[in-house]
């Protein structure tokens, strides 16, 4: 539950943010509901970012994680369950970045639409790859830290769609 919640707080910032500009700007129904739409989006790929990388350190910090009586997943379930669960979100990710492409093609965002597929989405295919290899606790920080940098990358489109 720690994970879910730590996982909300990004995209909920986001969200809490646009509501109160919402109630206090002066914009068109349109350009509201495509803002609300970016917004949405945004936040959606930040909880699930967000939710893979807590749950790869979850994985990383197991050895204090024990030593302090945590009930992490790993710890209860088993690495390999774990795994199992991160590459799923991984590939619930990847779908939805699928279905954001399709939304910006039409919406003539090309740019867009190719740095998702460069920055974003093969990265994740890379990730769910070395996370069926990862082994050891390096392994597990490198994972994490590459969730880092595909999220600055989906923050990236962000400006990419702008073109």
């Amino acid at each position: 539950w720690g994970n879910i919640a730590d996982s909300c707080m990004s995209p909920g910032t986001l969200a809490i943010a646009w509501l109160i500009e919402m109630q206090n700007t002066t914009i068109s129904d349109e350009g509201s509901g495509i803002i609300t739409n970016i917004v949405t989006a945004i936040s959606i790929f930040s909880f699930m970012l967000s939710l893979q990388r807590e749950i790869v350190k979850d994985i990383e910090d197991m050895e204090g994680d024990k030593m302090i009586r945590c009930q992490s997943l790993p710890l209860v379930k088993g690495v390999p369950f774990t795994k199992t669960i991160l590459l799923m979100l991984a590939a619930i990710t990847f779908i939805l970045l699928v279905a954001a492409q399709i939304y910006l093609f039409n919406f003539g965002r090309n740019l867009a639409i190719v740095w998702l597929l460069l920055a974003v989405e093969i990265p994740i295919v890379f990730f769910a790859v070395k996370l069926t290899q990862a082994e050891t606790k390096n392994d597990f920080h490198f994972l994490s830290t590459m969730l880092k940098w595909i999220m600055v990358a989906g923050i990236g489109s962000v400006i990419a769609g702008q073109f």
